[in-house]
């Protein structure tokens, strides 16, 4: 079987009697899990019932509830003081911080635009391909929510 690289989050497996399937690449979260699971041949593949796909994404929505009432929490009880003038010591700690919370959250919102996309792009592939962009956008905007809050915090 031979790989070609479309681009960095999917690529085309040609198999040897030459039909092309389409891989999606994902790093591993409860978001990304329940999306895979919204797609028909994994409904068929894992012998899930409609009622195992609506409990994976119901517990989805309870997870971004929980995350972004985190993100608030946060935001509101930060004691938000315009502070210019800080020790060069904590620039540069802060400056670093922000810069690890930016390349951990970049993947996980990376792959939320990827699962939008690709539930745009091939909606047949899903029972319920609404529901597979809801999940995209819950990983995505969690994380963007994550950086702003950190960034206005710091």
């Amino acid at each position: 079987m031979k790989t070609i690289e479309i681009n960095p989050d999917t690529t085309v497996e040609v198999k040897e009697d030459g039909t092309k399937v389409k891989v999606l690449k994902l790093t591993a979260s409860y978001y990304t899990a329940a999306y895979m699971a919204m797609m028909k041949t994994s409904k068929s593949k894992l012998k899930m019932k409609e009622a195992d796909q609506a409990d994976l994404f119901y517990r989805s929505c309870f997870l971004f509830t929980i995350q972004i009432m985190f993100n608030v929490v946060i935001f509101m009880y930060a004691g938000l003081k315009v502070n210019f003038t800080r020790d060069t010591e904590v620039n540069f700690a802060l400056f670093f911080t922000v810069l690890l919370l930016h390349l951990t959250c970049l993947p996980t919102a990376r792959d939320g635009l990827t699962m939008m996309k690709y539930a745009l792009i091939n909606p047949d592939e899903f029972n319920h391909p609404l529901s597979a962009f809801i999940l995209g956008f819950f990983g995505f905007s969690t994380m963007i929510l994550a950086e702003f809050v950190n960034i206005v915090n710091s």
